[in-house]
């Protein structure tokens, strides 16, 4: 139980209190979390800065017309470009799966556990940045109208009849 009040590493959450029914921790950003004792000594639990680094995983959606190998070609530069971003394992980028309005192309690279929040954000605005330089573009969401045959048409230039009060309103 002695061990259980000191944090293993720069950046781990701290247990400051450990009763009978909670434990309680303070994790980086300051926030005090009462943990179930239940859950805390019966289920697994997943010390992400233990080791000293983190896997970074960043997904973009890319507009289906874009050219894929130069999004991931671009992803893997700005990875290796960053100075907090380790080079091994290597940086890895692939197109992970097929969104609504967009192709997802996913980057992983791993940083020290240290350097991991920055090395997250700095990577996610030079990536946007370096994407859109490079004529990519990051779709929004949209909706396509299909009319059929036999069904009645909605046209956005037909009048709508403005409702009117309810009776004694």
């Amino acid at each position: 139980m002695g061990s259980a009040t000191r944090s293993s590493s720069t950046g781990d959450r701290k247990v400051v209190d450990l009763d009978l029914f909670n434990t309680t921790v303070v994790d980086f950003d300051g926030l005090t979390l009462y943990l179930p004792n239940g859950k805390v000594f019966g289920e697994m639990i997943v010390n992400m800065s233990q080791s000293g680094h983190r896997r970074i995983e960043l997904v973009f959606g890319v507009d289906d017309d874009d050219d894929l190998n130069t999004a991931l070609r671009l992803l893997i530069e700005c990875a290796q470009a960053n100075q907090s971003v380790l080079n091994d394992p290597p940086p890895w980028a692939k197109v992970t799966s097929l969104g609504d309005n967009a192709v997802n192309v996913t980057l992983r690279c791993w940083a020290s556990s240290d350097d991991y929040v920055d090395a997250r954000f700095d990577l996610t605005k030079a990536i946007k940045e370096t994407l859109e330089a490079h004529g990519l573009s990051f779709p929004y969401p949209h909706q396509v109208t299909i009319n059929r045959p036999g069904l009645a048409k909605v046209s956005p230039d037909e009048e709508r009849t403005p409702l009117e009060p309810a009776p004694g309103a």
